[in-house]
């Protein structure tokens, strides 16, 4: 996850503070990782609520529009980001639960 304002950092994942150079100055963003498959069809889907800057081309993630992303969306979003990088007992156990 990245940040673009000043975000507490719970566990050790690393966090910066940067903006799209697009962004106007009270928007907000989150960076959720995606493989590169997802995040074409969303860049395709929606080019305003998913884009990516230079900085991620070579990331496999996408940047979200926190003001045009459908909750439900986003919660999917995260839920499968997430499942890319937490350990297999925690995936087996959101599973099973």
């Amino acid at each position: 996850m990245t940040c673009w304002e000043r975000c507490p950092a719970p566990n050790r994942a690393s966090f910066t503070r940067s903006r799209p150079a697009h962004a106007a100055d009270h928007e907000e963003f989150v960076v959720v990782r995606t493989d590169f498959a997802e995040r074409a069809a969303l860049l395709e889907e929606d080019p305003e609520t998913f884009f990516v800057t230079p900085h991620y081309e070579n990331y496999p993630g996408v940047i979200v529009r926190l003001a045009t992303v459908r909750p439900d969306q986003l919660r999917e979003l995260l839920t499968e980001g997430w499942r890319l990088v937490a350990p297999r007992r925690l995936v087996r156990e959101l599973d099973q639960a």
